[in-house]
């Protein structure tokens, strides 16, 4: 165990490639022309772009990222011709590739042209990083090239596409994947697969992606668009206040860190998995731990408030009732002050705002972690954020690899971790239900009680002119309301009553999500993904309305 800072995200990139294959004997006619050197020299030529402007966006941007090189991966079916050539291209230059197969592979081989494309593929994912194997689709293999082509567009930052600008003769073409990362909104690097010429089909601009069919996206050359594009995937939001609080986030210390493992060796998909989750854990961990500090911080500040308040009034309910004027009047002077310097301190040190943000940095990378084994994210790595928050959540995400293995096989346990976590989301909010219930019902029953004695008290002064010389019950008398406001004010402000409520909704739709993992087909992936979905859903929303409740009840502007 040590101290330290948040980890700070690696810059990281995904591409993925789609693209033609050279034309085949007995092809039908209409092909698409196909000169492997030209593709490959573009390929190379697109790599090397996209490598120099990640590097000019780590140096602009080194404050919030690692001191590590841009880690850029390829993403894509290794298929002969353009996936091929790019995959090889990018190992040369040391990117990561990871694959993701559309169906077994023996069977997706047997879709490949000859043995000399066997064995290249094969080489290929012996050197790959990462290796997802989809469940085969029914019905036409387009359907499975289809599946495969938009899982490696959702891991994309940027589309490198060979393509000849035509619609696709077939499901799951080439010409399907550039059509669906235009309505996405991802940039597209197209190559031209006759004589390499490249350009840039970009939706996105400064104010957001506008979607919009492909064929109505102007090209334009790679050297007047790709460094904006990039610049947009990597920086930070650049409004002030977000900057602050990623700033403030960042230099949050004095919590205990995990440290992740080395990296694994290319194949070994188990350590390639584990360090994966392993790095996901830590960056979880670290925003939970700053969330945690600066909840305990600003708790106890407003804790320390009310309670110098009512010792303020117990200094004043003091003098009424004995000669101690000077010295309740100094009480209550210091009282005063400290209340004035503990908000002061939780306004300077942003308590308030950090323990928000920090919480829902954590708690959108822990709602993350079921859909990296599905080969999706919940949002597209490729959207532009505009809190603070969003960005870091999107550069963790980016950082893993493709999660590895074959999810036909591994479908039980991917869905069994997915409704263990609905479990325990259960578990986590009937237990806040239970705690937050009996904190309220502590704190209102002992202000009534106080409110009550209070009222006695003078009711009794009242029946009898002699009790108000009796100097303990007319202390007494003032001291009971004002320990009573006290109490209800700690209610108001934890927002007992609030948590309680936003639970038992959670609840209900947590039972219900547990109702439909217990009646799904176990082995249907969209279904599962769904699923996924809604249960981010949920704890999206949760967050967002918590923390639009807590934004309210600052301290001192805290």
């Amino acid at each position: 165990m040590f101290f330290g800072h948040p980890p700070k995200p690696i810059l990281a990139l995904t591409l993925a490639v789609t693209g033609h294959r050279p034309v085949r004997p007995g092809d039908p006619p209409g092909g698409s022309a196909f000169d492997e050197a030209a593709v490959a020299d573009a390929l190379g030529r697109a790599l090397d772009a996209v490598l120099v402007e990640a590097r000019s966006g780590l140096h602009r941007h080194a404050s919030v990222f690692a001191p590590a090189p841009p880690a850029l991966s390829l993403v894509g079916a290794l298929a002969e011709g353009a996936d091929a050539i790019a995959a090889e291209a990018a190992l040369a230059r040391g990117l990561a590739v990871d694959a993701i197969l559309p169906m077994p592979v023996a069977d997706y081989e047997a879709t490949f042209g000859d043995a000399s494309h066997v064995a290249r593929f094969r080489a290929l994912l012996a050197r790959a990083r990462a290796i997802l194997v989809l469940p085969r689709e029914g019905g036409e293999p387009g359907r499975a090239f289809e599946a495969a082509g938009f899982a490696a567009l959702g891991q994309a930052d940027l589309l490198i596409a060979v393509w000849d600008g035509k619609r696709s003769r077939g499901r799951g073409g080439t010409g399907d994947v550039v059509a669906e990362a235009a309505r996405r909104g991802v940039t597209v690097l197209r190559i031209d697969p006759v004589d390499g010429a490249t350009t840039l089909l970009a939706s996105a601009d400064d104010h957001g992606a506008v979607v919009r069919p492909v064929e109505d996206i102007a090209p334009v050359p790679v050297a007047d668009g790709l460094a904006a594009a990039v610049d947009r995937l990597v920086r930070p939001p650049r409004d002030a206040a977000e900057a602050r609080g990623l700033a403030l986030f960042l230099g949050s210390w004095h919590f205990p860190l995990k440290r992740a493992p080395g990296a694994p060796a290319p194949g070994d998909a188990k350590a390639a998995n584990a360090e994966a989750e392993a790095r996901l854990a830590a960056l979880t961990h670290g925003a939970g731990a700053v969330a945690a500090g600066c909840a305990r911080r600003y708790r106890a500040a407003y804790s320390l408030s009310f309670a110098l308040g009512a010792a303020g009034a117990a200094a004043v309910a003091a003098a009424t009732a004995f000669p101690v004027r000077r010295r309740a009047a100094a009480i209550e002077l210091a009282a005063v002050a400290l209340v004035v310097a503990i908000s002061g301190l939780a306004a300077w040190r942003q308590w308030h705002r950090r323990w928000l943000e920090a919480r829902e940095v954590a708690e959108r990378l822990r709602s993350s972690a079921p859909f990296w084994p599905l080969g999706i994210w919940p949002q597209a790595p490729s959207d532009e954020q505009p809190r603070w928050t969003g960005w870091f959540v999107r550069a963790a995400i980016r950082e893993l690899p493709v999660f590895s293995g074959d999810l036909g096989a591994e479908m039980p346990e991917v869905r069994a971790r997915a409704s263990a976590l609905v479990a325990g989301q259960l578990a986590y909010h009937r237990d806040r239900i239970a705690r937050r219930s009996r904190r309220d019902a502590l704190f209102k029953w002992m202000g009534y009680a106080c409110l009550a004695g209070g009222a006695a008290l003078a009711a009794a002064d009242l029946a009898d002119a002699a009790f108000s010389s009796a100097t303990p019950a007319r202390a007494t008398s003032v001291l009971l309301p004002a320990l009573g406001a006290t109490l209800f004010g700690l209610r108001l402000f934890s927002g007992a009553e609030d948590e309680v409520r936003r639970s038992e909704r959670c609840v209900g739709e947590l039972a219900g999500l547990e109702r439909a993992f217990a009646d799904d087909a176990p082995g249907d992936l969209e279904t599962l993904r769904a699923r996924v979905r809604d249960l981010e859903r949920v704890m999206s929303s949760d967050v967002e309305v918590w923390r639009a409740v807590y934004e309210s009840r600052r301290l001192g502007a805290a």
